[in-house]
């Protein structure tokens, strides 16, 4: 085993203790009491996919994490994330499975008690409802909170067909600027259309607003990324003919310089935690060793273009730790060449794909990454000859943007 693959081996090591102290469980909140009493605390947030139906919360200078149930509260809050109010409503639970609708286009009520999560707040408030293949939208305009009606339904030919009763709603409730029903046929029944809708609405009316489900702008980060290598090649053979003794050699570790441009892309759900990432690089290694009064050396000039994925382990706003997986894809090895005297000699080195894993933290635009690069053969010569590739690279990251 390599020095490199035994450097990366001791930092994943320390793997599960960094993680302990990146993950994010309880977030700055407040919940509302049935007694309207505001209490400050720090909720467990679980980045719900589907609506809670309970939440977790400490308080202030507690270790105990306590319970609270959609019957125990009137809303609660994790600050720059989400709100969810406890209310009292008639919801469809209708399918929207073609294979599997009924005749019916009326609603089928049911009377719950549920967490409607807040999308806008205002003179026109607009909630949202989402289990496994359920989504359901609701809508305030008095003090009462209605669903958004949409069901879908066979006709008596039986082709599907869709109760639109929601574009009436909006037309007889929440309408500043609409001239017609007809004006309403481009909305459609998704959070990106209703929240445009609800936005216009409450900005017509010149009433303030508060829009929980703001889009992420800054979805897309440029990055310069020098570096040092700490790299190893090894030539085995693995097939032997004549009198050729059978080789395996390591050529000595050695720190070069490296140098890259990384392009990111933050996708927009689970909280920016996970990106998608290239990072074009270029790096070299030179080496020349002495076996049995033999020279041995390697030239390896390479351009890289790895792509992979990250996630991140936000420790406060401007402060992360994060992991990387990535597929070196292309690789452009130039004058490279493995050679040892008098038995072989590889020019134009064609390495195949490699893989890669990374470590680092990031501050505000800094940010410094321990990345482990695998590349199973530089060479092609299967019948002979085989050259791995290892590296332990340190990448300082500064973010252009």
């Amino acid at each position: 085993m390599t020095k490199t693959k035994v450097s990366f081996i001791l930092l994943l090591n320390l793997l599960p203790v960094i993680i302990s102290f990146g993950q994010i469980e309880f977030e700055k909140g407040h919940f509302i009491d049935l007694n309207n009493q505001r209490i400050d605390c720090l909720i467990k947030n679980h980045e719900w996919k589907n609506n809670p139906k309970e939440f977790s919360y400490k308080l202030p200078g507690s270790d105990v994490s306590k319970e609270m149930q959609v019957t125990d509260v009137k809303e609660f809050e994790i600050e720059g994330y989400a709100k969810y109010v406890s209310v009292d409503v008639k919801i469809d639970r209708s399918t929207d499975d073609l294979s599997r609708l009924y005749y019916n286009r009326n609603p089928e009520w049911s009377n719950e008690r549920l967490f409607l999560k807040v999308l806008i707040n205002g003179k026109a408030s607009l909630y949202f409802y989402g289990e496994e293949n359920l989504k359901r939208f609701f809508y305030r305009v008095t003090d009462s909170i209605s669903q958004l009606v949409y069901k879908k339904f066979l006709a008596e030919n039986k082709e599907s067909k869709t109760n639109n009763t929601f574009l009436q709603q909006l037309w007889m409730d929440v309408k500043c600027g609409i001239n017609s029903p007809d004006d309403l046929k481009r909305v459609n029944y998704n959070t990106t259309d209703l929240t445009k809708y609800f936005i216009n609405y409450n900005a017509c009316s010149g009433e303030k607003f508060i829009e929980y489900e703001k889009k992420k702008h800054d979805v897309f980060h440029l990055k310069i990324t020098p570096g040092i290598n700490y790299s190893s090649i090894s030539v085995i053979e693995f097939y032997t003919t004549g009198s050729q003794p059978k080789m395996n050699v390591e050529f000595e570790n050695k720190l070069d310089l490296r140098v890259g441009l990384e392009a990111e892309y933050v996708l927009p759900n689970n909280k920016n935690k996970w990106s998608l990432l290239i990072e074009p690089n270029y790096q070299k290694y030179n080496s020349t060793i002495d076996v049995n009064g033999k020279a041995l050396s390697t030239k390896y000039n390479s351009f890289e273009i790895p792509v992979g994925i990250r996630y991140y382990m936000f420790l406060s706003p401007d402060s992360r730790l994060f992991l990387n997986a990535m597929i070196v894809a292309i690789s452009y090895s130039g004058t490279s060449n493995i050679g040892v005297s008098p038995y072989f000699e590889f020019d134009g080195i064609t390495p195949k794909l490699g893989t890669s894993l990374g470590l680092g933290y990031s501050f505000m635009r800094l940010s410094g990454e321990f990345r482990y690069y695998r590349n199973p053969d530089l060479l092609n010569e299967p019948l002979y000859f085989t050259a791995p590739h290892e590296r332990l690279t340190f990448i300082l990251g500064f973010r252009l943007f």
